[in-house]
């Protein structure tokens, strides 16, 4: 929606004009893919860098940096690649890492996550779970599906 309302703005402004913008970055709720292309077509020499992060993760927990060709198709826009410090899982129900291209519930471990719920404590044990992989560490379950492209 923020990105959606600066883009009109840009439309008024006529920021594709000349602007100084190098990259735009936008998070917080599912880039679609007609967004992607709108920016591209308007501000075709700025960079946008979409962030993907629930609350519970900080701030952004993957990035993804926007190619207008190779995205042009995309029916859903990634969430990429973790950001620095932060490390994503794509698991099945019992932990196993989900090979590429099958589905399973993304989590998310590293230095950004959260340590619980205030006050919350089954809510917390719950969703934030041992990292089998890096023991003495925690995982964010999301409850978001995900594969590996």
């Amino acid at each position: 929606a923020m990105l959606n309302s600066f883009l009109d703005q840009a439309e008024i402004e006529r920021l594709s004009d000349g602007t100084s913008l190098k990259r735009i970055f936008a998070g917080g709720e599912p880039l679609a893919p007609h967004v992607a292309a709108r920016f591209a077509s308007l501000l075709p020499q700025v960079s946008l860098i979409h962030g993907y992060g629930p609350t519970e993760a900080t701030v952004d927990a993957a990035f993804y940096v926007l190619d207008p060709e190779r995205d042009r198709d995309r029916l859903r826009i990634p969430i990429g690649k973790p950001v620095p410090g932060a490390r994503l899982y794509v698991l099945d129900a019992h932990l196993a890492v989900q090979p590429c291209g099958v589905a399973g519930e993304l989590y998310i471990a590293g230095a950004g996550v959260a340590r619980g719920y205030l006050n919350r404590p089954a809510l917390t044990e719950e969703r934030f779970l041992e990292d089998p992989f890096y023991p003495g560490e925690r995982m964010y379950k999301t409850g978001d599906l995900a594969r590996w492209l």
